[in-house]
């Protein structure tokens, strides 16, 4: 008599399942899911990685990322009485990305009204979550610059 397999759905293969596009729907949703679980980070931190990984831009392969900007664009699309992070909390919360490895830069900044630093999510999140793994700490500007470190397949879904 065979054990019974267990469901997909409950076990570490739901993270890359069925996932196509790694920076389509199905593996932002994921994504978005996933940060939750990661106790090393800050419900601000879990918040701006929401954004980052909605404002990914397909096109340009990264995602300009202004402090400032991340502020006042959450600020303006929030709901009458919501908190939003202010300028300093979102600079805390994407060091705290970088730190935790969330998010790589690919771009640093040269500061106000110069030039925005720019961000690429980490997108082997997922196969790190399905090995019980979170992302490993700190990475470098640049690091995701290799083909090899992009996506897969370029989707036209603009998330």
């Amino acid at each position: 008599m065979n054990p019974a397999q267990p469901k997909i759905a409950d076990s570490p293969a739901y993270w890359t399942h069925k996932i196509g596009d790694p920076t389509g729907p199905v593996a932002i949703g994921r994504m978005s899911q996933l940060v939750d679980f990661d106790p090393r980070l800050s419900e601000t931190a879990r918040l701006v990685y929401r954004f980052l990984i909605n404002w990914y831009h397909h096109e340009h392969g990264d995602a300009l990322l202004s402090q400032r900007h991340v502020a006042t664009v959450m600020r303006k699309r929030a709901p009458d009485g919501a908190e939003c992070p202010s300028r300093s909390a979102v600079s805390r919360a994407i060091i705290l990305l970088l730190e935790t490895g969330w998010v790589a830069r690919t771009y640093r900044g040269k500061g106000r009204n110069k030039s925005a630093s720019r961000y690429i999510p980490v997108f082997n999140v997922l196969d790190l979550a399905e090995q019980g793994r979170f992302p490993e700490l700190a990475q470098q500007v640049g690091q995701f610059d290799a083909p090899e470190n992009r996506p897969a397949r370029q989707g036209n879904i603009n998330v």
